[in-house]
C-alpha cells in the first residue's frame, strides 16, 4: 500500500508540473483558431 501511494503521489506531481505547458499550448491552439477563422472570414463575404 505505501509503495502504491507513492505512485500516485508521483503521478499527481508529474500531472502538476504539466499544468503550465497544458495552458501554454491550450492558448496556441486559441490563436490559431483565432487565425484560422479570420482568414475564413473574406471568404464568406464573397458569397
Amino acid at each position: 500500500m505505501p509503495a502504491e501511494q507513492e505512485g500516485l503521489r508521483e503521478r499527481v506531481r508529474q500531472l502538476e508540473e504539466m499544468q503550465p505547458r497544458m495552458a501554454e499550448l491550450e492558448e496556441r491552439v486559441d490563436f490559431t483558431e483565432r487565425i484560422v477563422a479570420q482568414a475564413r472570414e473574406p471568404d464568406r463575404l464573397q458569397r
